[in-house]
């Protein structure tokens, strides 16, 4: 007794192979599984396209090519027992066409938009976030999507960017050695 005829005769509880009792039959139903499994791989692929983003039309901006920053201004001390630079107003966007984005043009684009709130003779600094440290690259920046500035004395900066002075073994600065 072969395969097919064994599944006829006895009551399966397919509804097509009790209606039917033909090998036709058997044929439209695995032609109609493959039908079937097609469009689940089709739906499988458009919710793997639709998750990783890659949509038709949606194309994702290019982190080097931006109109504007959302800039947060933070005051130039810390302050606090976690020791956070305070914000300064709310967020603002910066006027940033037409630039590459480098650590000078965002802090040239910053003390241009600020001008008229800081005065003369400050330096823009770049935070990594609310408790710093400065960012020297673009690479140091977690998101571009919110930077972090402060501003403060040419002074301050020359004082915190000495390269000649060091500490010896007892804490005391030594200069120039």
């Amino acid at each position: 007794m072969n395969r097919t005829s064994f599944l006829f005769k006895t009551k399966l509880k397919f509804p097509l192979a009790q209606s039917c009792h033909r090998p036709a039959c058997f044929a439209n139903l695995f032609q109609k599984l493959k039908m079937a499994d097609k469009g689940w791989k089709a739906f499988q692929a458009e919710m793997k396209r639709k998750r990783t983003g890659t949509r038709a039309g949606k194309g994702k901006d290019d982190k080097n090519c931006k109109e504007e920053l959302t800039v947060q201004r933070l005051s130039s001390e810390v302050a606090g027992k976690q020791q956070k630079y305070s914000r300064i107003g709310p967020r603002e966007f910066v006027d940033f066409s037409g630039r590459e984005l480098t650590i000078a043009n965002i802090k040239e684009a910053c003390t241009r938009h600020f001008a008229s709130k800081i005065g003369v003779g400050i330096v823009c600094d770049i935070l990594a976030g609310e408790q710093g440290p400065s960012c020297s690259t673009v690479k140091q920046i977690p998101d571009t999507k919110l930077i972090h500035v402060r501003f403060i004395d040419e002074t301050e900066v020359e004082i915190e960017g000495r390269s000649g002075d060091t500490q010896d073994k007892t804490g005391q600065r030594c200069i120039g050695s």
